[in-house]
């Protein structure tokens, strides 16, 4: 755990996405170049290749949604149609059924609250804060307030 690794008085400096309407996120995530969903198959990729798996990349679509009990986007490869797939390596057999998928990669969100929160709930104080004017994103510094002297 990071703050396991600080002593009482040192600083880290994080930067956050902050949660935005649900419509400007998942807009962020629009791929009119196609580059997120290659980056999503490369998942099936790896798979074909480390675990002798026959995925067909054409069966499959990427998908983006906003869970606001999260404060994440969860990105998510989904059968286009019916589908097999074989792990050769672990002799496992998946059925897919269309609009059936898994989840390939998710982007939280945070509030300053909930950020602060989870900060001080690890020993670290938030004592800087400092984001753009429309408030989309921050840069925060959190001191360690807890554990082992220098």
């Amino acid at each position: 755990m990071l703050s396991s690794a600080l002593a009482s008085g040192d600083a880290l400096l994080l930067g956050v996405d902050l949660v935005k309407d649900a419509r400007e996120i998942i807009a962020g995530y629009a791929d009119q170049k196609g580059l997120r969903r290659q980056l999503a198959l490369r998942a099936i990729r790896i798979m074909n290749e480390q675990l002798g798996a026959n995925f067909e990349e054409e069966n499959f679509q990427s998908r983006r949604v906003w869970n606001p009990e999260t404060s994440s986007v969860e990105m998510s490869l989904v059968a286009t149609q019916e589908a097999k797939v074989f792990f050769e390596k672990l002799k496992l057999e998946v059925f897919f059924s269309e609009g059936e998928g898994f989840q390939t990669g998710f982007s939280t969100k945070f509030s300053r609250e909930g950020i602060t929160g989870d900060l001080a709930g690890v020993g670290l104080k938030v004592t800087a804060w400092y984001s753009d004017t429309s408030e989309r994103f921050a840069v925060l510094l959190a001191v360690q307030t807890t554990g082992q002297t220098k």
